[in-house]
């Protein structure tokens, strides 16, 4: 039985599952860390709030039987898409298990799995957990727009390529995937947690409250990557 501390839900409910990932045989001290601890304040806080919290974890959720039925990578994607957007991942040095193959069933719900044979489950995890093939084109679509305004700056600023601005476009971009993916990840909490419809007046609401932490994480790391010279 799966180990899932969510009770049964109406839509009207505000509801938040967090599927906890990582290679079975790792991670068992932070995983107990946050069963233990963390997950509760998080509960209580939630409570407080008229907000339902649950946590999956299959440590004990996938028997022998399944395992040798090649069933656990379609119980892990099924848990996973019942908790998106919320997915912590705890990364090892193991790569993970690679299943011989993915079943028919998983590719036909998700045909871009068909070109990902030879992965280890906890790459495709991560993938469906976090980023679907549809997601990760919007998310790199941000880039070009990164960069040409990086390069931009960098003219602007005399058009020297330094140690320094080599650093500030790598920063660049990965604050820009960030952004993207917390930008989706709050349109996917609007839709599939809030119940509304994919509509001009929910972008405009998902963007509006993604702006200010957006703002503000550019901005401080802005600050932090000036040269002391110019504080």
């Amino acid at each position: 039985m799966l180990r899932e501390k969510v009770p049964v839900s109406s839509p009207q409910q505000r509801v938040i599952r967090v599927f906890v990932s990582s290679t079975f045989r790792d991670m068992q001290a932070e995983r107990n860390e946050l069963v233990k601890r963390i997950f509760p304040q998080l509960r209580k806080l939630c409570e407080s709030r008229g907000v339902t919290w649950g946590e999956v974890d299959l440590r004990w959720g996938i028997t022998d039987e399944q395992k040798a039925e090649g069933k656990v990578l379609p119980i892990c994607l099924e848990a996973i898409r019942r908790c998106r957007p919320y997915f912590i991942r705890l990364l090892g040095e193991r790569y993970g298990w690679v299943p011989e193959e993915v079943p028919p069933a998983v590719i036909k719900q998700e045909p871009w799995f068909a070109e990902l044979r030879g992965h280890s489950v906890t790459e495709l995890e991560i993938l469906h957990g976090v980023l679907s093939t549809a997601e990760l084109l919007l998310v790199l679509a941000n880039l070009p727009f990164a960069l040409v305004g990086g390069v931009l700056v960098a003219l602007a600023t005399g058009g020297n390529l330094s140690l320094g601005s080599l650093v500030g476009f790598v920063t660049l971009f990965g604050i820009t995937i960030r952004n993207s993916i917390m930008l989706i990840s709050h349109y996917e909490h609007l839709i599939q947690i809030e119940g509304l419809e994919w509509n001009w007046n929910t972008a405009v609401r998902g963007a509006s409250e993604r702006l200010s932490p957006i703002l503000m994480t550019a901005l401080v790391t802005a600050l932090g990557l000036l040269p002391p010279g110019d504080w």
